[in-house]
């Protein structure tokens, strides 16, 4: 495949650093498709704030997948039963498919019909679909299992995501709680789309393919707070074998928090890894999607995890 043409679903800030990219790397976009009436109609190098492409936004995905595309790269939801229709028409019209929806990069466990839909289509039509990004997709798991390569023995896993979320995009900011009184945050906690999503998926990936047999899942969300005001959030999930916790994430997100991803590995022989500063979310999800584009339009059909390329 000489030329890879994309189409790329979603214009919000990072389908934007995602579509950049992939031109600045040579990838030709051939259509784009955003429900934002401020953006339809609009050339995409205006949106970009690069030179006019000729492609103009549409609000359409239908129309937009007649076009002779090779992948559908879609950065708009998080949840994958909202998103299995736009997986479907996509995978029908004969794309590739690859997403940073959380829910998609491991969907098995908690959609297990889902899965099984979308594997099957693609497998039908003879493309791949991939859930991927920074987290999850690559801190929590997919570095996590290539680290875990080097040992013989695994006692117990723990896993420190930490960054400053007052430094972050105002739609994360939102995600979690800055700015609330706690009145607001536990009525924000009812309702979903709330907090990180993807602490469950990113651990039942590392335990499957560890062949770790957890008896539970223990999941807790809390603020982190500067008296009634909400700086954040700590969240975590605990894979259990015995009473005893052997997969711990950990995601801290709140302002002032230090910016850091920590992976220590208990086991023959023990691993410690410690990224200062942390790796970037939004510059590493745009970089890990388009980067994932080729091996995503040349790998076996069907629905493929991070794990497969690990």
């Amino acid at each position: 495949m000489d030329e890879i043409r994309i189409i790329q679903v979603g214009l919000g800030s990072i389908g934007k650093e995602i579509a950049k990219l992939a031109m600045e790397k040579g990838f030709k976009i051939i259509g784009a498709v955003d429900i934002n009436p401020e953006l339809v109609g609009k050339d995409l190098g205006e949106v970009l704030g690069k030179e006019e492409t000729g492609v103009k936004i549409s609000d359409s995905l239908k129309e937009t997948l007649s076009k002779e595309a090779d992948i559908v790269v879609n950065s708009s939801i998080s949840w994958l039963e909202k998103l299995e229709p736009q997986i479907t028409e996509s995978v029908k019209a004969g794309k590739n498919f690859i997403s940073t929806c959380e829910e998609l990069v491991y969907p098995f466990p908690r959609y297990p019909e889902i899965a099984e839909r979308i594997d099957r289509l693609a497998k039908e039509n003879n493309v791949s679909v991939l859930g991927t990004g920074v987290n999850p997709g690559f801190v929590m798991d997919r570095l996590v299992l290539a680290l875990a390569q080097n040992c013989k023995k695994i006692n117990e896993i723990r896993v420190l995501r930490s960054g400053d979320a007052s430094k972050r995009r105002l739609p994360f900011q939102k995600k979690v709680g800055i700015g609330m009184n706690l009145e607001e945050f536990k009525e924000r906690l009812k309702r979903t789309g709330f907090g990180h999503v993807g602490l469950f998926e990113s651990l039942r990936m590392v335990s499957d393919a560890l062949d770790m047999k957890l008896d539970e899942i223990k999941e807790d969300i809390e603020p982190v707070c500067d008296g009634e005001r909400v700086l954040g959030i700590k969240q975590t999930a605990s894979g259990v074998i015995e009473n005893k916790p052997v997969i711990s994430l950990e995601f801290q997100m709140y302002a002032g928090a230090e910016n850091k991803d920590v992976i220590n590995i208990a086991g023959d022989p023990p691993i410690n890894l410690e990224i200062k500063n942390g790796i970037q979310g939004d510059t590493a999800t745009a970089a890990i999607i388009v980067n994932s584009i080729p091996n995503v339009a040349k790998a076996r059909s069907g629905l493929l995890t991070v794990k497969d390329f690990v």
